[in-house]
């Protein structure tokens, strides 16, 4: 089954976003991570993570988590029974414009 998570996540400022993506990329499992900058304070960011394939949820959160971050809320969650659907992409970029 593949399945996409978008999630709210405070994460300290390093790693940046690019790394935090690539760590993220590295779970077993994960196919595709889209990162999107919401908020950046003096200390912290907020982001938007998406995350797309066929990967357990606590192993990505577990990944975050390591990386000095917290999932704040699981905004969005999509079980597809089809993992070669093309609309993998597509369904991350439009998760995180809502």
């Amino acid at each position: 089954m593949l399945k996409v998570f978008v999630l709210d996540v405070l994460k300290p400022h390093e790693p940046g976003l690019a790394e935090f993506a690539e760590e993220l990329a590295a779970v077993e499992g994960v196919a595709e991570v889209v990162i999107s900058l919401v908020e950046l304070d003096a200390e912290t960011a907020t982001v938007n993570v998406a995350v797309a394939g066929q990967m357990e949820y606590n192993a990505v959160k577990d990944k975050i988590e390591a990386l000095g971050g917290t999932v704040q809320s699981v905004d969005l969650v999509s079980i597809l029974n089809d993992p070669a659907s093309a609309l993998l992409g597509q369904r991350l970029r439009l998760a995180l414009r809502e």
